[in-house]
């Protein structure tokens, strides 16, 4: 079994304009920039080529740039040469306001019991300062249990990552979510250079939920590395994209620079994505515990 940490989401606000230690640029590694529908009260909003989103209000300024930077995005500037961490720490330095934070631990290849954790707690066996623990499972496989209260400044989640991936094996995460107060206390925590965030990370949810089954102990006690899980296997049809499709696309760019086709391509994309976060909203909004 392997198991490692890293953030899985960070969002903060940036004051002022200036760019002096190039975290701008970092996001943006191409320079290229796309519109997006703006949210959460900002009037503009943007999306680089590896999905960082950035939401502004031409009419007040002062609120600053409010960035987000999803999992996806995180992996994809890890591929650049860019770790988690390295990215905290440069986000901290610019006196960045941070808003939310998730850091999450992955158990690869590991056999997680969900079923026998939830069910521990619903006979009362747990202790800990969570009032709340409740459970989703969808028609596909996935699992999910949640600790705590989407509403609070932290809850965590435990569910089937491998089901949510369409992947092979046995993947799952364990993902602490922290908000305002408390994301701006981690954030600092998290960028100090000989912070132990697989100790930190468990320890806090050992806090929340102490239970007594091998599988949720051996996952909070394994030791672990940093930096996102590698994809090992993937769905037929992202090996399809991979191997056929993008390949496709880059060989006719690189033939018919102005071609229609490719533009229509990169605007339907960029619609979609934008689409997509709403959709992650709606749906976190449903399915989190009240």
């Amino acid at each position: 079994m392997t198991y490692s940490v890293a953030l899985d989401w960070i969002s903060f606000t940036l004051k002022g304009l200036a760019d002096e230690t190039g975290l701008l640029r970092l996001l943006t590694p191409d320079g290229e920039i796309h519109p997006i529908t703006p949210r959460n009260g900002y009037t503009t909003a943007c999306s680089s080529n590896i999905g960082v989103q950035f939401h502004s209000n031409t009419n007040r300024p002062e609120m600053g740039i409010h960035v987000i930077v999803a999992g996806s995005s995180l992996r994809m500037l890890e591929e650049l040469g860019t770790s988690t961490r390295t990215l905290l720490q440069i986000a901290i330095s610019v006196h960045a306001k941070v808003s939310r934070l998730d850091l999450a631990k992955d158990a690869k290849n590991e056999r997680i019991s969900l079923p026998s954790i939830y069910s521990a707690c619903e006979r009362g066996e747990r202790t800990g300062t969570a009032q709340k623990v409740n459970e989703r499972r969808d028609p596909d496989g996935g699992h999910t249990i949640y600790v705590g209260s989407w509403h609070s400044d932290n809850f965590f989640r435990l569910y089937n990552k491998s089901a949510e991936q369409n992947t092979e094996g046995d993947w799952f995460r364990m993902e602490l979510v922290c908000k305002s107060d408390v994301a701006k206390t981690w954030a600092r925590v998290l960028a100090e250079p000989k912070a132990d965030w697989n100790a930190l990370l468990c320890g806090k949810v050992r806090k929340m939920l102490n239970t007594n089954v091998d599988s949720y102990n051996r996952w909070l006690e394994g030791e672990a590395t940093e930096g996102l899980p590698q994809i090992e296997k993937r769905s037929d049809r992202e090996a399809w994209i991979i191997k056929q499709v993008i390949p496709a696309v880059l060989e006719h760019l690189k033939n018919t620079p102005n071609s229609e086709a490719i533009k229509l391509l990169m605007s339907s994309l960029n619609f979609a994505v934008s689409d997509r976060w709403a959709l992650i909203d709606a749906l976190d909004v449903e399915n989190k515990p009240e």
